[in-house]
């Protein structure tokens, strides 16, 4: 006997942010079957394919979801049964992907310009140091205000993402 079910859930997993903002994961689902004799598999039949269909805008504004949905069969540890009874479990696997555009725009490419506009007080000559300290400086204080306007937008870590390992890049190269 087979059934076919359709099945709307949400998937809530710490998302791994150390490559933000070109990050991907994968998300996992697992599906156990409570019954000792019931079989979970992945679905034979070519009609029905097994896809994943995402309905929320959000998600598909900030990621590339896969529709493949890979499955893995497998059963539960009878020793974690009251009864010492094994059950089917179905694992589903969905990959995601970050769409990177919009900090590629918003956060990187104004970083890079303002750390560029660093090679102008080069064309300044020698003598003229106060001057080529205040360029140094108004663009040092234009980095730290727009570094401030950013971390509202970016997640909130205990570790460091590449995101922040360029903006730092940017500061040193603007310090040396």
């Amino acid at each position: 006997m087979c059934f076919r079910w359709d099945f709307t859930g949400v998937f809530l997993q710490p998302m791994d942010l150390h490559l933000f903002p070109i990050d991907s994961q994968t998300l996992s689902f697992e599906l156990l079957t409570g019954w000792e004799h019931v079989k979970l598999i992945k679905n034979q039949s070519g009609l029905y394919k097994s896809h994943c269909h995402v309905k929320s805008s959000a998600i598909s504004l900030q990621y590339t979801v896969s529709e493949k949905v890979k499955f893995e069969e497998d059963h539960t540890d009878r020793m974690q049964s009251a009864e010492l009874l094994e059950y089917s479990l179905l694992g589903m696997k969905l990959h995601i992907e970050r769409k990177p555009r919009f900090w590629m725009h918003h956060v990187l490419l104004p970083m890079m310009i303002i750390t560029t506009c660093l090679l102008f007080s080069y064309f300044i000559e020698q003598s003229k140091f106060d001057a080529r300290c205040a360029i140094n400086l108004t663009l040092l204080l234009a980095m730290v205000g727009f570094k401030y306007i950013i971390s509202a937008k970016l997640p909130e870590l205990s570790y460091a993402t590449l995101i922040d390992g360029y903006v730092l890049m940017c500061f040193l190269l603007t310090f040396c």
